[in-house]
């Protein structure tokens, strides 16, 4: 008999790629851009209940591999950081697959550093709406982030930001 709600397992994989005012050629231009989109190509990993942390920590350790700058603090007196920053470019970078008011919050970290000329642009790497509901409830989900980035938090978040899904 099939449980409704079993959630079947699947590769991580790239899904969608949106560019909050122009990041995308600023990400290109620091010849990042099939970097950061290949970090969710990944067909060991696997989106299933709870996967959220093996998604985080695969994409962290790629990122220190590369040389980005791993964790990034907002404040030296602060105990708040982002996942990291390519410094020649200053492309900040963050993933989140928790509560989707931490995208929020990672978008307005991302705005800060902006706001003391440490970040150029930022990547906001978010699970599909259907790989958050595997995952987990309530996580954050690109479909959100990026309707309310074009709409609700348009002039608040001026930092160019790339947001990328994950299926």
């Amino acid at each position: 008999m099939c449980d409704p709600h079993h959630r079947r397992s699947r590769a991580l994989k790239l899904g969608q790629v949106v560019s909050h005012r122009e990041a995308q050629a600023l990400v290109e231009r620091a010849k990042l851009f099939e970097f950061v989109k290949g970090l969710v190509d990944a067909p060991k990993v696997k989106i299933a209940t709870g996967s959220g942390r093996v998604v985080k920590g695969h994409i962290e350790a790629q990122l220190e591999a590369a040389g980005w700058a791993c964790p990034v603090k907002i404040d030296p007196t602060q105990n708040t950081d982002l996942n990291a920053l390519h410094q020649a470019s200053r492309t900040v970078l963050q993933v989140q697959t928790g509560n989707i008011a931490r995208a929020f919050y990672d978008l307005m970290k991302m705005q800060s550093l902006h706001q003391q000329n440490r970040a150029a642009c930022g990547v906001l790497i978010l699970p599909s709406a259907t790989a958050a509901r595997t995952i987990g409830g309530n996580l954050a989900n690109f479909d959100r982030v990026q309707e309310e980035l074009g709409t609700l938090y348009f002039h608040q978040v001026t930092i160019p930001v790339l947001l990328i899904s994950f299926e």
